[in-house]
């Protein structure tokens, strides 16, 4: 139940509500208050006013702060990591680029070698080799 009205003394007294009620959760943000305190907080029955919710309001601020600076600092070290990771693919190319060549080069000479190898079959065709 939340109570507005601005009267002049409390509209509910709380012990006669929480007869019909068992359990209650009440917010007086009126001024002067409209629910009548008595006991305020029991097993069953809340009652909050502007004051308490302003309370809880500078505590949830408080801690959305100090989750801010947690979640910056978790920000800036994920960003040291990805802009290593950056870097590092910099590299990498350089290595596909060098293995790239490595590959052209081994091809070539082993174009090269197997044209030797054939010209050299061919060459040595009508030769024989004698023995000792």
């Amino acid at each position: 139940m939340m109570v507005t009205i601005k009267l002049s003394g409390p509209l509910l007294d709380v012990n006669v509500v929480e007869k019909y009620l068992h359990f209650m959760v009440l917010v007086d943000i009126a001024v002067p208050r409209d629910i009548e305190p008595g006991g305020r907080q029991t097993g069953q029955r809340y009652l909050y006013s502007v004051d308490d919710l302003h309370a809880i309001i500078q505590s949830n601020l408080a801690q959305r702060k100090a989750a801010a600076v947690q979640a910056e600092s978790i920000v800036q070290q994920e960003s040291t990591n990805f802009m290593a990771w950056l870097r590092s693919q910099g590299a990498v190319e350089t290595i596909r680029d060098y293995r790239s060549q490595a590959d052209q080069i081994r091809a070539e000479m082993e174009a090269k070698s197997a044209g030797r190898h054939r010209a050299g079959r061919k060459r040595g065709a009508g030769y024989s080799r004698a023995g000792p």
